[in-house]
């Protein structure tokens, strides 16, 4: 059983309290107890709006800010706001590319530390998210979700190209794919399909004399 309160001898004047599990020293009594509540276990910190429970005080505030509707920390790239500093700090990797959180196990690196986590998942063959109507398991709660709409019929992605509507971005990406074969090809039947989209092998054609606006045709026909 760990010793709550044992006053490191070794130094009288400062009587700093000694962690016996881990040799760590304070001098707060408050810092003291919430590190030992590390070791314990316990969570004696509760959230009264959702009563979900911390180990710290500073935890415990931290969590606070997610309730309230202010967002303090702001992105000085691109001005996105943030309730917490450690969600501005992720979010500024993805300006600077930087990936410092890497796979032990292959060549993957990830901006945030939860992608590495899923990420990992995959070498374990851990899918710990389970459909409720078919049993089926997945690795995160979004694809658990993308599935999820496969049993309702939802087709709640849309092809900007055409407007044909699908269960799944994938399914959206896929087939929006075909439009730019066929674009590539010059037998694509979307309607201003070079205006909504532009693929790197995209190139401009000369408007031939002939081939008049629409709306001034059917001005022209008009008696």
């Amino acid at each position: 059983m760990i010793d709550t309160m044992q006053i490191a001898a070794s130094d009288p004047k400062t009587k700093r309290l000694h962690c016996s599990e881990c040799g760590m020293n304070y001098i707060s009594l408050q810092k003291y107890l919430d590190h030992i509540n590390k070791h314990t276990g316990a969570k004696p910190y509760v959230c009264q709006i959702c009563n979900k429970q911390f180990v710290t005080l500073p935890y415990l505030k931290n969590h606070q800010k997610l309730h309230s509707a202010e967002r303090q920390f702001i992105c000085e790239i691109c001005g996105k706001a943030f309730k917490l500093k450690n969600n501005l700090q992720m979010h500024e990797l993805t300006h600077s590319k930087e990936k410092p959180f890497k796979c032990d196990e292959c060549d993957k690196s990830y901006t945030h530390p939860s992608n590495l986590k899923i990420h990992k998942q995959e070498h374990l063959g851990i899918k710990p998210f389970q459909c409720e109507q078919c049993g089926k398991c997945f690795r995160t709660t979004n694809r658990l979700k993308m599935h999820q709409i496969s049993h309702t019929g939802e087709k709640r992605f849309n092809c900007q190209m055409c407007g044909k509507n699908f269960t799944n971005n994938t399914k959206v990406k896929r087939h929006q794919s075909y439009h730019c074969k066929a674009l590539k090809e010059k037998e694509c039947p979307a309607p201003a399909l070079e205006e909504i989209y532009n693929p790197p092998f995209h190139t401009t054609t000369e408007r031939k004399p002939s081939d008049e606006p629409m709306n001034n045709l059917a001005v022209n026909n008009v008696e």
